[in-house]
Order: structure tokens, then C-alpha cells, then sequence
């Protein structure tokens, strides 16, 4: 697949999985290759296999809203090591503001 047309999507389970889904969906009608592991992973090293998926994608979009980086404050919190990751692999990173949400927020947490 051509790999500018590459997504993976970051969210928080409880907070954002509605909307990640709907985003899938929209994408791929336009062709784009998704990956949301709401439904690629079960069980297994689904960490490993997450941070791979994160690796072979050109696009990482991270959805924002009121409670999505909350828990980033702890070192193993597994969305922060989602960013890090997108972070050092040099990845497109999209965040998706949601409810009003503002960048400024997203830095207490980080």
C-alpha cells in the first residue's frame, strides 16, 4: 500500500472509541489502510503488536478531549508510550481536538 496513505489511530478506550471508530470508518471509504486495535487485537504481545503497527504508519492521529491525558502523568501509561513512540519514529501526528478541546491542556499532561 502506498504508505502516505497509512493511518493509525490513538485514542483512550472510554473516552474517545465511538469517534475513533466513526474516523476508521470515514478513512478507509477514502482508501486509506487503518489501523484501530479495538478489533486487530485480542490477546497475545498486543503491546508489541501495537508499537509495530504504530511503526509501519505514516500517519498517527490522537484524538483529544476532556480526560484523554489524564493518566499520561504516569510513566507506564500505555497512550503516552503510544505518543513517545510516534514521537521518535517521526511519524505525521494529527491530534483531533474533540469537545472544545485546546493544545494548551494537552501540555499539563505531558
Amino acid at each position: 500500500p502506498n504508505q502516505q496513505k497509512t493511518v493509525f489511530i490513538s485514542y483512550r478506550r472510554k473516552v474517545n472509541l465511538d469517534l475513533a471508530e466513526r474516523i476508521r470508518d470515514h478513512l478507509q471509504k477514502l482508501g486509506y489502510d487503518v489501523f484501530l486495535d479495538i478489533k486487530s487485537l485480542r490477546s497475545g504481545k498486543w503491546k508489541k503488536n501495537i508499537l509495530e503497527q504504530l511503526a509501519g504508519r505514516f500517519h498517527f492521529l490522537l484524538l483529544l478531549e476532556k480526560g484523554t491525558l489524564n493518566r499520561c502523568k504516569d510513566p507506564n501509561d500505555f497512550l503516552l508510550r503510544e505518543i513517545k513512540s510516534a514521537l521518535i519514529k517521526d511519524r505525521n501526528i494529527i491530534p483531533i481536538l474533540v469537545d472544545g478541546y485546546s493544545i494548551d491542556k494537552a501540555g499539563k499532561h505531558l
